[in-house]
C-alpha cells in the first residue's frame, strides 16, 4: 500500500502495456471489483449502454485480466445469468483495496487504510480460497472419480427460491455429481455434510446421479469421515503444483 512500493502503480502500467485505451479498463476493473458483476450493474455504475461494453470486457477475458462465470448446467451461449469477476488476485486486491483509498495513501494514511479494508481482505481470502477449491477438482480424484472442471452453481431451485452451492462438479463418465462447499474457518464436518446434504436435494441437475460430497476447510485436516471428503490447504497447493 505505500506508494512508493514497486508494485503500487503496477495495474496502471499492465494495463498501458496491454490495452490501447486503458482509462476505460481501469474504470470496469475498479467497478468489477467493488461489487458490480452482472452486465447490467456494470453499464449502471458507468452510466454507459450495456452494448457498449462487450467487446471491453472480452478483451479484458482475453487478457486474463477477468472471467465470465454462469451457473453449473448452464449453455453458454445462452447465458444471461453471467458474472463478471477479477481473475487475478493481485488486481482483485489492488482494485478493492488500494484505489479506493489512494487519496489516504498519498498522505501516508496506510494504518487507516488496513483497518478500512479488514472486512474486505477477509471477504477477499475466502474468495481466492472457494475459486482454488474449485480449481482442483479434476486434480483430486475425488472418490477415485474423474471430474470435469467445477463452477459455482447459483439460481432457483425446485420451488422457485435461490440456492447457491460453492463447487458443483460433473464426472468424466457423467454418473457422478460432486456437490461442495468451501470454508476458511473452522468446521463441523457433520454440518457441513448435512447442508450438501440438503442442498443436492434442491436441484434438479443431482436427479438420477450418485453424489459425491467434499468440502475444502482451508484450516482442517484433509480425511474422509463417511461420505464427505475434506481437504485442507496443504492437499490444495500439492494437488495445484
Amino acid at each position: 500500500m505505500n506508494v512508493t512500493a514497486f508494485l503500487h502503480m503496477e495495474p496502471q502500467r499492465l494495463l498501458m502495456d496491454d490495452m490501447r485505451s486503458s482509462v476505460q479498463s481501469h474504470s470496469l476493473l475498479g467497478v468489477i471489483a467493488n461489487g458490480a458483476n452482472r452486465l447490467s450493474e456494470i453499464a449502471s455504475r458507468l452510466a454507459k449502454n450495456a452494448a457498449s461494453l462487450s467487446r471491453p470486457l472480452e478483451n479484458l477475458i482475453d487478457l486474463g485480466y477477468i472471467r465470465r462465470e454462469i451457473p453449473f448446467g448452464t449453455d453458454p451461449k445462452a447465458a444471461k445469468r453471467s458474472l463478471y469477476k477479477i481473475a487475478d488476485p493481485f488486481l482483485l486486491f489492488w482494485y478493492r483495496c488500494v484505489q479506493p483509498y489512494v487519496a489516504l495513501l498519498e498522505q501516508d494514511q496506510i494504518t487507516a487504510v488496513e483497518s478500512l479494508n479488514k472486512e474486505r481482505f477477509v471477504r477477499q481470502v475466502a474468495e481466492i480460497w472457494e475459486e482454488l477449491a474449485r480449481e482442483s477438482v479434476p486434480r483430486l480424484k475425488i472418490g477415485n472419480i474423474d471430474w470435469m472442471p467445477a463452477q459455482r452453481f447459483w439460481g432457483n431451485d425446485r420451488d422457485g427460491d435461490q440456492i447457491e452451492i460453492d463447487i458443483v462438479a460433473r464426472s468424466v463418465d457423467g454418473e457422478h455429481i460432486l456437490i461442495g462447499e468451501a470454508k476458511t474457518g473452522a468446521i463441523s464436518v457433520e454440518s457441513v455434510l448435512k447442508n450438501l446434504e440438503s442442498k443436492a436435494a434442491r436441484v434438479c441437475f443431482t436427479e438420477n446421479k450418485k453424489l459425491v460430497y467434499a468440502c475444502w476447510s482451508a484450516k482442517g485436516k484433509t480425511s474422509r469421515s463417511g461420505t464427505i471428503s475434506v481437504f485442507n490447504a496443504d492437499r490444495i497447493f500439492d494437488a495445484m503444483r
